[in-house]
């Protein structure tokens, strides 16, 4: 199996390259918000160094995460699967942290929206427990959380865990569940966006 991975649901850039189903190599930069800059030309690099003709799909981040990021990776995942003819992969934030938990009970998994608030997901070993939502991190209280982001809560909170997002996870997520995720009609690939609070001047 020959993949692309493109992640942009947060801060960093970056991108890997899976051939014969066998982790090649990742480019990524921690250049806060430089997906436009960089990503285009990651992409290019990768495409040049393993001479991918035969690619079988694109695995992108869809959220949730930074808006201006995943308007940008995405964007540039489907102009590149439509010229090439190839499926997407679709993969969510909450997902790409998941595939490293191994807990059988309950927990959930947070991704930073902006200032102190946090996208939710809950979940049940591996089952979903409601829907995403918008939480404050401040009023916020469960008994485990793993979560992504620049702050440091883990230092704060001794039950928080900290997995940062990577597009070598997003390929081994993509390889294992290809069959089932992959999507051939680009244009429904949105950017999955959670909003269910009002914010006052204060937030």
């Amino acid at each position: 199996m020959n993949l692309i991975s493109i992640l942009s649901a947060d801060s960093i850039s970056s991108v890997s390259v899976m051939v014969n189903s066998e982790l090649l190599e990742t480019l990524t930069t921690d250049e806060n918000y430089s997906h436009s800059k960089v990503l285009p030309v990651y992409l290019n690099d990768l495409l040049k160094k393993y001479q991918l003709i035969n690619l079988d799909g694109l695995v992108v981040s869809i959220g949730p995460g930074s808006y201006t990021g995943l308007r940008i990776g995405i964007s540039l995942a489907k102009g590149f699967a439509f010229s090439k003819n190839i499926p997407l992969i679709p993969i969510s934030t909450f997902d790409i942290i998941k595939y490293n938990v191994d807990i059988e009970s309950s927990y959930s998994i947070l991704v930073h929206s902006h200032r102190h608030f946090y996208f939710k997901q809950s979940y049940s070993g591996l089952n979903r427990k409601g829907k995403p939502e918008l939480v404050d991190i401040n009023t916020f209280k469960d008994t485990t959380i793993y979560y992504t982001g620049n702050e440091h809560l883990d230092k704060k909170y001794p039950n928080y865990v900290n997995h940062q997002l990577d597009s070598e996870t997003m390929l081994k997520i993509g390889l294992k569940h290809f069959d089932s995720m992959i999507v051939k009609d680009i244009n429904s690939v949105t950017p999955m966006y959670v909003s269910n609070i009002t914010l006052n001047k204060n937030d």
